[in-house]
């Protein structure tokens, strides 16, 4: 029996997808089969690899171009997205969720396909940290420290 390209393709993207709700939380996110693959961000996106944390808040931006995001409103509703990312024309950076993978409590209202535009800043103490629009702000503590714009 002949499968088209399309219905080979649309297996394969459930397998994988399956694939990527039952990966460790720790494993490196594999881009889904069927979505575009992100190249390298390369020299000018090593500035934002790595974890960047906040109030309620963690990403871990890997330099395939793809990473997880995790926001939680209040101590016990959440959520985790598959995301990928690259560096804009400016020098800035686009994260965009790609897929929900985890649900805590209630969940929040984050949309997959949800695109978010930042840049690096410095605080008024010198710290530099990730402004990521609708007032998300990140701080990569290893790499830069901690501001206190990133919340308690």
């Amino acid at each position: 029996m002949r499968y088209s390209t399309k219905v080979l393709t649309v297996l394969l993207s459930v397998v994988a997808a399956l694939g990527l709700v039952a990966a460790p939380a720790t494993a490196t996110p594999v881009p889904p089969v069927g979505v575009h693959q992100v190249k390298q961000v390369g020299p000018a996106g090593a500035k934002y690899t790595g974890k960047w944390i906040g109030h309620t808040r963690s990403m871990a931006l890997n330099s395939n171009g793809w990473g997880y995001m995790t926001i939680f409103s209040g101590a016990a509703d959440g959520a985790k997205h598959l995301v990928s990312w690259g560096v804009t024309r400016n020098g800035g950076i686009r994260v965009q969720l790609r897929k929900r993978v985890k649900t805590y409590g209630a969940g929040v209202p984050m949309r997959a396909g949800t695109v978010y535009y930042g840049r690096l800043v410095r605080s008024a103490k010198g710290i530099t940290y990730m402004n990521l629009g609708r007032g998300s702000t990140w701080c990569n503590d290893a790499r830069f420290g901690y501001a206190q714009e990133c919340g308690a």
